[in-house]
């Protein structure tokens, strides 16, 4: 396996990936990857990557705007529309590199980017195929699925970041994981310790983020363009996803010509280890290998 890192531009904003390449391989298919809900293109998907690279699959990471590796304020600043502005910057960018075959290109997204890859597949013609594992498809649904309380707290905490915004302050935030008991995010009782396993060790990643997302959320809904997607995608989602209500995922899926589809019966961070982990990127590695190689 080969690594090269490298930066491309955004909206004005630098940010950063790596292209790693298999061994032995002559002009491979490369696939995009695109990282979940706050996280960072270090949270989790190394394992993913070294399967795609033993399929003879090169494959792109890189973080959006505002984190990681990459430039931009305010931090861990989420916002749909930005995310996926980045992935297209990323295609653009895979495109100029050596080494692999520019009219293979592939999506893989999780969760939050899940959604995004999706979206992305929807509005380009140059993306030949696309994963989305525990997929987010509905605001509406997702913030339907928590108590009144809950997103009455959201609703405040979101409007307290706008009015800090609008009066240039520096933004007000909120924790993006938490146990039941206090707000965040993601604070359902699988959120904390699932997504905390993720993050690897001697991170500077902070448990924060810019409260606008909790009004802007809602209104991101990947299911209403997934019937523009004409390359071929792979959905793979959780019965007990505690974030992502199943029934919405399968709605969007009835919505798409050419999808496959696998439901595990899991919570949403499960298919990150274990058996699980290894079902799932099986599976993926085989969607990519029929539609990419």
């Amino acid at each position: 396996m080969k690594k090269q890192d490298s930066t491309f531009i955004s909206k004005g904003v630098e940010c950063s990936g790596s292209l790693y390449t298999p061994d032995n391989t002559t002009n491979p298919a490369v696939i995009i990857l695109c990282h979940g809900l706050a996280t960072e293109r270090t949270f989790g998907l190394k394992a993913f990557v070294d399967h795609f690279l033993q399929s003879g699959i090169a494959v792109f990471t890189f973080d959006y705007r505002c984190f990681g590796d990459s430039k931009g304020t305010p931090r861990n600043y989420i916002d749909a529309t930005r995310h996926i502005q980045d992935i297209g910057a990323a295609i653009e960018h895979v495109k100029t590199l050596s080494g692999i075959n520019k009219q293979k290109i592939g999506l893989w997204g999780s969760s939050y980017g899940g959604g995004h890859a999706l979206m992305a597949a929807a509005n380009r013609s140059d993306v030949k195929a696309v994963a989305a594992q525990v997929p987010f498809v509905s605001g509406i649904a997702t913030v339907l699925s928590f108590s009144f309380k809950y997103q009455m707290q959201g609703f405040f905490h979101g409007l307290l970041d706008i009015i800090k915004t609008l009066l240039f302050l520096n933004p007000h935030y909120v924790k993006v994981i938490a146990p039941p008991d206090e707000f965040a995010l993601m604070n359902t009782p699988e959120s904390n310790p699932g997504y905390a396993a993720l993050i690897p060790k001697n991170s500077k990643w902070e448990n924060k983020a810019p409260a606008k997302i909790c009004l802007t959320l809602p209104a991101y809904m990947p299911t209403l363009s997934v019937s523009k997607i004409k390359c071929p995608a792979l959905i793979i989602y959780a019965k007990n996803d505690s974030l992502i209500p199943y029934k919405a995922v399968e709605k969007a899926i009835s919505k798409i010509k050419n999808a496959e589809s696998f439901q595990l019966n899991c919570g949403h961070f499960d298919i990150y280890s274990g058996p699980l982990f290894e079902q799932t990127a099986k599976r993926e590695t085989e969607f990519f290998i029929k539609n990419l190689k």
